[in-house]
């Protein structure tokens, strides 16, 4: 995980050219299964949310280049991800009174990933006073924790 998110070549270049580029070498430092909670403190709830779309830009250019055999563009992927962050606060605001109350109901059953693979299952949480809330866990096919964060 660390590797996919920090170290590999194209994700250090955007981290770099991005505002958290003074904490990369902090965040390295950090556990792997610590990195997100690390980085709700350190960035900030009215950063976190910049600081997950790139990550998130970086974790989708990486599955379409190594699972899918495509050349994403990472510098495109990047500000495309922000601006949906950007349009999804300005239609909260206008909108949403409640979030907790409009809230889907959560699945109720988990299904493994096939042998080999490693699924990622996320959640979220948006609160008005605190910010947002992220958290994700990494598990085998056998339903094993990998890693979380």
């Amino acid at each position: 995980m660390r590797h996919a998110f920090f170290e590999c070549g194209q994700a250090k270049r955007i981290w770099a050219e991005s505002e958290f580029h003074g904490i990369m070498d902090e965040i390295l430092a950090e556990p792997p299964t610590k990195i997100f909670q690390w980085a709700m403190k350190k960035v900030g709830p009215e950063k976190l949310g910049f600081f997950i779309c790139i990550a998130w830009a970086i974790w989708t250019w990486r599955n379409k280049k190594v699972l899918g055999g495509e050349e994403a563009n990472l510098q495109l992927l990047v500000p495309a991800y922000l601006k949906l962050l950007e349009d999804f606060q300005q239609y909260a605001s206008n909108v949403l009174e409640d979030p907790v109350a409009g809230a889907p109901p959560s699945f109720d059953k988990w299904y493994p990933p096939p042998l080999g693979w490693v699924k990622i299952n996320t959640d979220a949480a948006i609160f008005r006073e605190l910010g947002v809330g992220l958290g994700w866990v990494a598990c085998d096919h056998h339903g094993r924790i990998l890693e979380m964060g």
